[in-house]
């Protein structure tokens, strides 16, 4: 999320992080111990900030990988140093190709 205030706007959006693992955490208790999530982080993760909340929510052995919707979206988790599988629920364009079949870290 940037963080910076934009001067035109009056609104202010802070996700408390804790929260979030919170939230996370209830969910998983609410299921079969073999089982994994798969979090849906499509649109900056729903205007949270993508690259904050994947670091977050990396930490947890049970989840697997992280779903997006654009290849683009991918590549800022890979930049940001996101190692897990990343599925991109959007078809890649011609020239995003290359991009989109990098191997993991």
């Amino acid at each position: 999320m940037n963080n910076k205030m934009n001067i035109m706007n009056n609104s202010y959006l802070y996700v408390d992080m804790g929260v979030l693992r919170e939230n996370l955490e209830s969910i998983l208790s609410s299921l079969p111990s073999d089982c994994n999530v798969i979090p849906v982080l499509k649109d900056d993760a729903y205007g949270l900030g993508l690259c904050p909340v994947a670091a977050e929510l990396a930490e947890s052995d049970r989840v697997q990988c992280f779903a997006v919707a654009h290849v683009s979206e991918g590549l800022a988790l890979r930049a940001s140093g996101i190692s897990k599988d990343i599925l991109v629920m959007g078809s890649p364009l011609p020239f995003q190709l290359e991009s989109a079949t990098v191997t993991k870290l």
